[in-house]
């Protein structure tokens, strides 16, 4: 994650996010779930950036898919609702690396991969539009990715 030594340390994590939390930190880390639930937006972005640098590297290989599926979808819903772009911007190289390698592989059947995404669709249909260029072209290009992507398929994309 660039500049990561300039990042500082993340809030400790607040009561409203223990449930969500709780979920998080068995895959990603104490440190993680906390950059990711943290009031700086420098920190939600790196903690974006570096699960989706994880997917990448197959990090998350070892878990079952819908655990990794679920836990992704969870972090998506919240970072493409964030108001700071630079966060919502981040989401879209995860969703690419979800897209592209834990769903491409068929370890997830259609109806599971539908469950957790389907809440990300009206998310990923308000960024299109978006008042930022790169947020707008970042939907646009997920969306695509999503309708090209055989488990995925067009339907729950133009179902929005």
């Amino acid at each position: 994650v660039p500049n990561l030594e300039d990042l500082g340390q993340p809030d400790p994590l607040p009561a409203a996010a223990e449930s969500d939390a709780g979920t998080l930190i068995p895959m990603l880390g104490e440190y993680v779930t906390q950059c990711f639930f943290s009031k700086s937006w420098n920190l939600r972005d790196a903690a974006l950036q570096k699960v989706a640098l994880d997917l990448n590297a197959g990090r998350y290989d070892r878990e079952p898919p819908a655990r990794v599926l679920g836990v992704l979808a969870l972090m998506l819903k919240k970072g493409l609702a964030d108001k700071n772009v630079q966060v919502a911007l981040s989401c879209g190289p995860l969703l690419h690396a979800l897209c592209q390698g834990l769903v491409a592989r068929g370890a997830l059947r259609q109806p599971e991969a539908h469950q957790e995404l389907e809440p990300l669709m009206p998310l990923l249909a308000e960024r299109l539009g978006d008042a930022n260029a790169r947020v707008d072209k970042m939907a646009r290009d997920v969306l695509v990715d999503f309708s090209r992507c055989a488990t995925i398929g067009a339907a729950l994309p133009a179902h929005q």
